[in-house]
């Protein structure tokens, strides 16, 4: 019986890993980040919009691109085979991080659905991603707005 059981599971693990490789995965965008010994690494990442602000997930804290995000903020976005010079600004805040979640889940739908049933999101950074020169117009010291309506 045991034997049929993790063969049943087996199965289903199976049939999602190919639905999700079969299943159109939305809009995926390039980053670029660049790690402390000047190496560059490239992540396919799904990107969304709120209140005319761009955002980025990371499913994890531990990420090695949020790491690298974290330690040098410049990094190169490819969208739609357009490639900009961008600051990623991971953003600690509860409210925006279900606001990007709920962005996403809205975006992406099913598969979004079945990998934060696989992966666990409950720690997942929101990271705004904004033109460079925008960014140091801003100044370096100038508060984040969390680009979520009141």
């Amino acid at each position: 019986m045991l034997r049929y059981l993790a063969l049943a599971a087996g199965a289903g693990i199976v049939l999602v890993v190919v639905g999700i490789l079969w299943v159109d995965e939305g809009e995926v965008v390039t980053l670029t980040t660049i790690d402390d010994q000047g190496r560059s690494a490239v992540t396919g990442l799904w990107i969304v919009e709120i209140g005319g602000e761009v955002y980025l997930r990371a499913g994890s804290p531990e990420a090695k691109w949020l790491e690298r995000i974290r330690a040098r903020p410049e990094v190169e976005l490819t969208r739609d085979g357009v490639m900009q010079k961008m600051r990623a600004i991971p953003i600690e805040d509860v409210a925006l991080r279900n606001a990007v979640s709920w962005a996403m889940r809205e975006k992406y739908g099913l598969i979004d659905a079945v990998i934060v049933r696989i992966i666990d999101h409950s720690e997942a950074i929101p990271i705004r991603v904004e033109p460079l020169a925008l960014a140091e117009s801003a100044g370096e010291g100038a508060p984040a707005s969390t680009g979520v309506a009141p």
